[in-house]
């Protein structure tokens, strides 16, 4: 028994020591996770946002293709406007603390967050205030 005992410990600790927790909900991805996530991929969510009235959320749906070179499309559902659906071309780059940073064109404003694993299986991404909801990583831009 006594075996068995330090074998398990021994598990965990390697399991622990390589990096095995990164993969855990709640726990934030690194920049290779990051890069090999969204990197030639594209990203099915949404995000909540303040409604006209104060006290209405809405949901706004998006989708964003990570191309490998670093050129990226985002697709919003802006029901809440004349827009409709619209889509704008932007960059993206994962920085040295595995941060994604975004820049559209529309803004020309960099905004970086950091990606956790949800509890669900999906991602996370969350700036400042808010988190965008990554509900499916689709293979291919």
């Amino acid at each position: 028994m006594e075996q068995n005992t330090k074998f398990l410990l021994l598990a965990i600790f390697t399991f622990g020591l390589l990096g095995g927790g990164n993969v855990l909900a709640g726990d934030w991805l690194n920049k290779k996770e990051v890069t090999d996530l969204l990197s030639g991929n594209t990203v099915r969510g949404f995000y909540m946002k303040q409604g006209q009235s104060l006290a209405v959320m809405q949901k706004v749906g998006i989708k964003i293709k990570f191309h490998a070179d670093g050129g990226a499309e985002q697709t919003t559902d802006r029901a809440d406007s004349s827009k409709g659906l619209y889509t704008e071309k932007g960059k993206w780059f994962v920085n040295q603390k595995g941060k994604l940073c975004m820049t559209w064109e529309v803004e020309n404003k960099k905004k970086c967050g950091r990606i956790k694993r949800a509890s669900d299986g999906g991602y996370e991404l969350v700036r400042n205030q808010q988190t965008f909801v990554y509900e499916e990583i689709i293979p291919g831009t």
